[in-house]
């Protein structure tokens, strides 16, 4: 009897690590799935946003560049996605943080949310700013902040990106903006959950959850100030390379 209990009890202990093992694969597997459709559906609405504005400005130099920039930053990102996908069995948060040029990056992503209104307005200091990340996912999360920023915002408003050195051998990045804001109860208790989302049905409350898990798995961190009716400064802060 002795031993038909232990044999039970060990089975019953194998076929619940077993459920645990496949309940885990199937987490890993859901939030990556939430994460690529995520970055999908920012691909979708930046080629949109082309097709919308084409009949109107298609004569204007100016947008043309702006959608050839737009269309070959899409490409990348998609490029980005097939990779990640041939490479499942390796998690996307395995990719060694490298040196990145934060004011270049800062200037491609603006250029390219530049055919979106708010025209959002870059302040660089004249010192080189290198920072310890993974360069295409900083870009990914510094595009998700300013288009946050511009969907908040009425297209007179004001978008503002700006950049600070910190003594403690961190940058800072403040993205600010004149729109809707958000209350105190919402920054703090669901801003940062994932799946939850002020934008209705065409938000997936992935973008800032896959932030901050980004920003502080490289040293780093977000902090947002805002003020219902006035606007929100989202701030982060990137180790210096």
């Amino acid at each position: 009897v002795v031993l038909a209990d232990q044999a039970g009890a060990y089975l019953s202990l194998m076929l619940a690590n077993t459920k645990l093992a496949e309940t885990r694969q199937f987490e890993a597997y859901n939030r990556l799935s939430a994460f690529l459709v995520h970055d999908l559906k920012n691909i979708v609405a930046q080629l949109k946003l082309i097709t919308t504005n084409s009949d109107k400005h298609k004569n204007n130099p100016e947008f043309v560049s702006d959608a050839f920039r737009t269309v070959d930053s899409a490409a990348a990102r998609l490029d980005k996605v097939l990779q990640h996908l041939r490479n499942r069995a390796k998690s996307v948060d395995e990719e060694p943080p490298q040196r990145v040029d934060l004011k270049s990056l800062l200037v491609r992503v603006v250029e390219e949310r530049a055919a979106s209104r708010p025209k959002p307005k870059l302040e660089l200091g004249s010192e080189e700013v290198f920072v310890n990340s993974v360069e295409e996912r900083l870009k990914n999360v510094l595009t998700h902040l300013i288009q946050n920023a511009q969907e908040a915002s009425e297209d007179d408003g004001v978008v503002k990106v700006s950049v600070a050195p910190q003594p403690s051998e961190m940058v800072v990045v403040a993205i600010e903006d004149s729109g809707c804001g958000m209350s105190e109860e919402f920054v703090n208790r669901k801003l940062f959950k994932p799946f939850v989302t002020t934008k209705g049905n065409s938000g997936m409350g992935i973008g800032m959850y896959e932030s901050k898990q980004f920003l502080e798995s490289t040293g780093g961190s977000i902090t947002v100030n805002s003020v219902e009716g006035t606007g929100t400064t989202v701030s982060i802060q990137l180790p210096l390379a």
